[in-house]
């Protein structure tokens, strides 16, 4: 039995399966990011030598929390100076 697979994703990227050697089950899939296939096996060899990468964790969204409301935001806004180039406050 093989120690991992390789196949490619919508995106002509290499993904790797990652079995376990006892049960015959996927343990893990990652993403290569290779569109090259010996890269890729390469990379899953690495793998399993050197253990899994640990996965990216997406940032969470920052929120704005606007004090105030609209109001505020507009007051700012009108107070700011205009730096264009060529236009005049007065």
């Amino acid at each position: 039995m093989r120690r991992f697979y390789l196949f490619t994703g919508k995106s002509g990227k290499y993904y790797a399966q990652i079995m376990d050697p006892q049960t015959g089950m996927v343990v893990v899939t990652r993403s290569t990011r290779t569109e090259n296939r010996d890269e890729a096996a390469i990379i899953a060899r690495k793998w399993l030598k050197n253990g899994l990468p640990v996965a990216r964790v997406k940032a969470a969204r920052r929120t704005v929390k606007v004090e105030g409301g609209l109001k505020n935001i507009l007051q700012s806004i009108e107070k700011t100076p205009d730096r264009r180039p060529g236009v005049q406050t007065g």
